[in-house]
């Protein structure tokens, strides 16, 4: 009798069968050109730390020119290789402290977090990316719940969302792509907690609007596993990055 066979008679905590049968997991990010100093001195070296400390890949995806669609589709090779992806924007300061995120969220499900603020789980302010991406590619019933692509928790099989890539023309196109295929594949999806992405726009002080927050770095690093600073401006986000890493463990 082989071990998977064995292992299917006997009742094991899925942690103790992960451990077993030994996951082949990684963690990735996207970077082209030549790498800021925010990539180089803070995310990059807490990437690597907490790979090593979950025992797990990691990978820098890199493309010859800045566009994020371009670079995310690299993850479908990836993705064919490892039973399970984490994909992290390059501007995300993870925590040390960070717990494995490979056990904490059981395998057969996409796992993102809201692109919204906390209460707006329909993510209305996003329907205009809804309307146009189902006009395009057709309609899929699509009315509600819009992801944020800067932390994806992904299995082998759902490298089928990055296949087959057509410029659209949406304003968000690598996330609102993700958004879109994930629901016309029919592949199980969960809300990732804020504390694993948090950004402006989520963050627990934005009691404002969807349009209107104030990106704080200590609003974002505030009760956080991974700050991402998503809608920061460029110019900005090398100081905002450094600031993070001193409010992060």
């Amino acid at each position: 009798m082989n071990k998977n066979n064995l292992l299917n008679q006997i009742s094991f905590p899925k942690k103790v069968i992960n451990n077993i049968i030994k996951k082949k997991n990684i963690i990735i990010t996207s970077a082209w050109g030549e790498y800021p100093d925010f990539f180089k001195k803070v995310t990059l070296p807490r990437f690597e730390y907490i790979s090593s400390k979950w025992n797990v890949d990691f990978k820098i995806l890199q493309e010859k020119q800045e566009n994020s669609l371009f670079n995310k589709l690299l993850i479908k090779d990836t993705c064919k290789s490892y039973d399970r992806v984490l994909f992290l924007d390059f501007d995300c300061v993870i925590s040390r402290n960070t717990p494995n995120i490979f056990d904490t969220f059981e395998e057969g499900y996409i796992y993102a977090a809201l692109d919204s603020s906390i209460g707006d789980e329909n993510c209305f302010h996003r329907s205009q990316e809804m309307i146009e991406m189902q006009a395009y590619f057709g309609t899929i019933g699509w009315t509600k719940g819009y992801y944020n692509s800067g932390v994806i928790l992904m299995d082998q099989i759902h490298h089928y969302i990055w296949n087959n890539f057509q410029n659209c023309g949406v304003k968000f196109t690598d996330q609102t792509w993700f958004n879109y295929f994930l629901r016309k594949y029919g592949f199980d999806h969960k809300t990732l907690p804020r504390e694993y992405n948090s950004f402006g726009l989520n963050s627990i002080y934005n009691t404002i609007s969807p349009f209107e927050f104030i990106n704080l770095p200590e609003n974002i690093a505030s009760h956080a596993y991974i700050a991402h600073a998503a809608g920061v401006n460029k110019n900005e986000k090398q100081d905002y990055i450094f600031k993070l890493n001193l409010l992060m463990d």
